[in-house]
């Protein structure tokens, strides 16, 4: 018998999946992963938050118990103390989650995330239910797969071109946190945590990339707002090239980089849903691997254009508002404000709510694309037509220099 010509087969035969525990469909909003819930009794949807801890955050609107404690919480650059509920139960896409003796789930207005992602949810579904597991979530075939824990991923090894496999950091015990590199110096690792919650591509800290050599005296010229669970906050857009994200080379990138440091002394940020969206992911807390099965061959994020500002609906104002506007760009040369309140982008009016990363969504499109928008301050209505450019800040070196 011929055991080369086996070979494959054998390989094959070895790194098969066995039939899964669960399968759990998702729906995607924005840029989020929706599922199905149970919680002591009362259905939800949830939206699936690796970057999160715990078992899940469910809004007060939903009645799921009487608070009988308390406990921490942190966002990327702030830390409270919230309400808990004592876990009876839970189960995601109808499987029933094992629970700890001690399991709790959050209870505070975690804020409109129907509104901010396009898609129903009634709060976050965390982590900790798949620490027991060997968990696949598959951006494919939009599903959840629960393997047994005896399933043994260790063993899989990466190509280097479609197939990345890494090892989980020690820091964070219930976080998968992974590195990532800008330059080839032995300190220019960055601890980042692969979080399903964030949006955007990648958000770190200015003083993170200070502290690895990347980032300069120099002030960003570019500047945003960005909203996080807790507010807002500073925000430059950064092109990176030539990174390494969670053992992925990424050719060409912008980052979200905050004008604030981390809330916590353990990592640098995380890597969000525009460059995870890109992988079949498999992780194993028990055995420490995560495996990036790069299913649609991109990497990096779209290089988009901008108009320059940042809007955000006004509950009070029931508009949309200005909260920040770039210097030098197409929207301060066009004379927009702070305060102003944007009535129109195009064939959009802005008659009802409109969630953040929607609006942003909106603002940006392709570089020289050309956009009318519609104002008004003071109750004095304007036009002004503007063009979008690539804005970002170019502050980073892949030396470190």
């Amino acid at each position: 018998m011929n055991v080369v010509a086996l070979l494959p087969f054998l390989l094959t035969s070895l790194y098969q999946k066995p039939t899964p525990l669960a399968e759990i469909p998702f729906r995607v909003g924005e840029a989020a992963i929706i599922v199905d819930a149970e919680i002591n009794g009362h259905k939800m949807s949830l939206l699936f938050d690796t970057g999160f801890a715990g078992y899940a955050d469910v809004d007060t609107s939903i009645d799921i118990g009487k608070v009988d404690g308390e406990a921490g919480i942190i966002d990327f650059v702030r830390a409270s103390t919230v309400g808990t509920v004592t876990l009876k139960s839970m189960k995601i896409g109808g499987f029933p989650i094992k629970l700890d003796p001690d399991a709790y789930a959050y209870s505070h207005g975690v804020g409109d995330l129907t509104f901010t992602n396009g898609v129903h949810a009634d709060g976050l579904l965390g982590l900790a239910p798949f620490l027991d597991y060997v968990t696949e979530i598959n951006f494919e075939k939009r599903k959840i797969y629960l393997y047994p824990s005896t399933y043994d991923i260790s063993h899989i090894r990466g190509d280097g071109k479609r197939l990345f496999t890494t090892r989980m950091l020690p820091e964070g015990l219930r976080s998968i946190q992974l590195e990532a590199r800008v330059g080839s110096k032995p300190d220019d690792r960055l601890v980042l945590a692969l979080d399903t919650g964030n949006a955007f591509f990648l958000a770190t800290h200015k003083d993170s990339l200070q502290r690895i050599g990347v980032w300069g005296d120099a002030e960003g010229k570019y500047t945003r707002s960005n909203q996080i669970a807790s507010g807002s906050v500073k925000t430059f857009f950064v092109r990176v090239t030539d990174s390494t994200i969670f053992g992925v080379p990424v050719k060409d990138s912008v980052w979200d980089v905050m004008d604030l440091p981390s809330s916590n002394a353990i990592d640098d940020g995380t890597v969000g849903y525009e460059f995870l969206k890109n992988f079949n992911i498999t992780f194993d807390f028990l055995r420490r691997r995560v495996i990036f099965d790069n299913f649609n061959g991109q990497t990096g994020n779209e290089m988009r254009g901008d108009v320059g500002m940042t809007a955000v609906w006004s509950s009070l104002d029931k508009e949309v508002v200005i909260v920040a506007v770039s210097p030098d760009s197409p929207a301060a040369k066009a004379g927009i404000q702070k305060g102003d309140h944007l009535l129109s982008i195009d064939d959009t009016d802005f008659t009802g709510a409109i969630g953040f990363i929607r609006l942003r969504n909106i603002l940006q499109g392709p570089v020289g694309s050309k956009v009318n928008l519609a104002t008004s301050r003071n109750g004095n209505y304007r036009r002004c037509t503007v063009t979008r450019e690539f804005l970002v800040n170019n502050l980073l070196s892949p030396s470190g220099g």
